[in-house]
């Protein structure tokens, strides 16, 4: 695996069309867009980076991209345990999307977190269209609908892996 240059990843980040608003305005293209520009110095954001890696190794928070990178061996565990009770072969195919994420050496991402909906009514009783769910199933794969909140890093992520959340179908 090669890691990429910074220059490989903007022009990598540089095709993606995320909808994204920032101080409410669209950003139309995420490699040009500077975030209050002049604003952080060398040095604020390395020691950003040092609260991020204390945060991390103190309190266990998350910094952007971990659950992404946390929903990786969960999957390769759980693909593992699939195929060994219904002998399919979903690990087959999370070996080689690794492959290709490392190959690549790919930015992953991963949405947890379902939609609140009406927080008086219990999670059964919500309006289930919001909360992801899978509409079509296809030779080629499925199609899913539904919303889920986002990792911080989610709108520069090459990739993001979805996590089902309650069901309500």
């Amino acid at each position: 695996m090669a890691m990429k240059t910074a220059n490989e990843y903007r022009r990598r980040v540089s095709k993606l069309r995320p909808r994204l608003f920032i101080g409410g305005k669209k950003v139309e293209k995420l490699p040009d867009h500077r975030l209050r520009e002049g604003l952080l110095s060398c040095q604020d954001i390395e020691r950003r980076l040092e609260m991020a890696r204390l945060s991390s190794q103190k309190l266990g928070t998350c910094n952007y991209r971990c659950p992404g990178n946390e929903m990786l061996p969960a999957l390769a565990a759980t693909t593992w345990e699939i195929d060994q009770d219904k002998g399919a072969e979903y690990q087959k195919r999370f070996t080689e999307y690794l492959r290709y994420v490392q190959g690549e050496d790919l930015v992953v991402s991963g949405s947890v977190t379902d939609t609140k909906g009406d927080r008086s009514k219990r999670p059964l009783d919500q309006d289930p269209d919001p909360f992801v769910h899978v509409v079509e199933k296809r030779s080629d794969g499925i199609i899913v609908s539904g919303a889920k909140q986002h990792a911080t890093g989610a709108y520069a992520a090459d990739m993001n892996l979805i996590l089902p959340g309650l069901s309500c179908r």
